[in-house]
This record gives structure tokens, sequence and C-alpha cells, in this order.
């Protein structure tokens, strides 16, 4: 029972260090994402990516690899 409550500590405070680590980096992507629901019309991003395919993909992975918004 001891190892059992030992780990689960161990793993609480993992995550904790986690948080920790990354919360500058979560509160910018809340930021970033609610601007981006209230400011951006997704209509016209669905237009324009619609009308550049290619370039498009090639922006939205961009996109997906270099910040840490995603939609997880």
């Amino acid at each position: 029972m001891e190892f059992i409550l030992n780990l689960t500590l161990k793993s609480i405070q993992q995550v904790l260090l986690t948080l920790q680590h990354n919360w500058p980096y979560l509160a910018a992507s809340v930021f970033i994402a609610v601007l981006l629901k209230q400011y951006v019309n997704a209509e016209k991003v669905s237009a324009l990516m619609k009308r550049f395919r290619r370039g498009s993909v090639f922006v939205a992975t961009a996109a997906a690899v270099t910040t840490p918004l995603c939609s997880c």
C-alpha cells in the first residue's frame, strides 16, 4: 500500500512541476485562442483556405507545428 501512495504522490508532484514550467505557454495559448475566436471570421478563413489549397495546407501545418495552439 505504501508503494501505491508513494507512486501517487510522485505522479502528482511531476504533474505540478510540469504545470509550473508550462503555465506561461498555456496562458498565452488561451489568450491567443480567445482573440482568434473573437476577431477572426471563420467563414473568411475557410474561403481563403479553399482558394489556396496547397498553400493553406502548408500554412496550417506550420502553424500547428510551431505554436502551442492545438485542438486536442
